[in-house]
């Protein structure tokens, strides 16, 4: 053979063994220089991974296959590993694992991308898969080896409902009360209020991690929170996140007693409520005719069938002239049973002594 001949020859074998070292290399115990290959081939399933942030772990499967030039598998020998991304691990939190292919010349990994991982962008990573060097050969290639595209996308978030209500022990809503929802991994709270229902809706992310507490000035409430953990993230939709209130609003009156002279006359009385801002209803009623109740204009009589709101005013007028002493009250009842009922203290000299 020409030597320009015998150097073309010796140019395509070297370049032949150059381009298989990726994925192969000569194997004695095959027939025929073109055929002495063993080639590594790795897939991923799923090849694409969703990733949410606060998602539960998602994974792929990579399994990894070595076989001579003919197809039959590469026994016994141990594939090395490794991933070329921060994102994920394989099992026990390892970055890198070895394992020894089986009849069919395969090794099989769980690659995890765990909860709560934070993806800010798609892109694409690689999960290497190589043999080291084949002993049998006297001048071996160093390695074998293949990469395994997995794609990580940052997934369409799932949002969730919570709802819930603010309430008093017999059923009545408070409005304007505060619901606040703290995320465990921001710590940047969410406040809702309330309707005048009481009632209340928050949305979250699939996966949400965090405390949800009710607050309305005097009042504590049962459950004092919710609380949605590791072990517990929200995953479905709750209506029915009620926060009961452990202690009843009262009225407040001032002054809590009055005094006429003989001569009668008009005094006011505030009707507050406890805590400051509560609405409550209720009826006034007097113990004596001689008294009566009128609106804070002094002109509307309130008779015991008139609901009244508090926080107002009141007017309780005396008659004049009142021939005995009188003792008495005013009686102010909550329309509801939950609220105990108020007394004003009434006297009124008379004039006969």
């Amino acid at each position: 053979m020409k030597p320009f001949a015998i150097a073309i020859v010796c140019l395509v074998l070297i370049a032949g063994v150059s381009g298989c070292k990726r994925s192969a290399a000569f194997d004695p115990g095959a027939d025929g220089p073109a055929a002495y290959q063993i080639t590594l081939k790795g897939t991923a399933n799923p090849s694409t991974l969703f990733i949410p942030h606060n998602e539960p772990q998602v994974q792929s499967v990579i399994t990894v296959r070595a076989i001579h030039n003919d197809g039959a598998p590469v026994v016994g020998r141990e594939v090395y590993l490794t991933k070329d991304s921060d994102l994920g691990h394989f099992a026990n939190l390892r970055d890198s694992v070895t394992r020894e292919t089986d009849a069919n010349g395969e090794v099989q990994v769980l690659f995890i991308i765990p909860k709560g991982t934070v993806l800010p962008a798609a892109g694409t990573m690689h999960i290497e898969a190589r043999i080291h060097d084949d002993t049998r050969l006297d001048n071996p290639i160093s390695e074998i080896y293949d990469f395994i595209p997995i794609k990580v996308m940052p997934a369409e978030i799932k949002k969730i409902t919570l709802c819930g209500k603010v309430k008093l022990a017999s059923g009545e809503g408070i409005p304007n009360a505060v619901v606040m929802l703290t995320d465990t991994l921001t710590g940047w709270p969410m406040v809702h209020i309330t309707r005048a229902s009481g009632s209340w809706c928050a949305e979250v992310d699939y996966g949400w991690m965090g405390t949800i507490t009710a607050s309305f000035s005097g009042y504590s409430f049962s459950p004092t929170s919710y609380t949605y953990g590791v072990n517990n993230p929200v995953d479905e939709s709750r209506y029915d996140l009620d926060f009961i209130s452990t202690s009843s609003p009262s009225l407040v009156v001032s002054p809590s007693a009055l005094s006429f002279g003989v001569n009668g006359g008009d005094q006011s009385v505030s009707v507050g409520s406890s805590p400051t801002g509560v609405q409550i209803q209720y009826y006034a009623t007097s113990s004596n005719t001689d008294w009566r109740i009128y609106r804070s204009d002094g002109s509307t009589l309130v008779t015991s069938s008139t609901l009244i709101t508090a926080p107002n005013t009141l007017i309780i007028r005396a008659n004049p002239n009142a021939v005995d002493a009188l003792s008495g009250y005013i009686l102010l009842t909550p329309a509801d049973a939950d609220i105990s009922p108020v007394q004003i203290a009434v006297d009124q000299e008379g004039a006969t002594p």
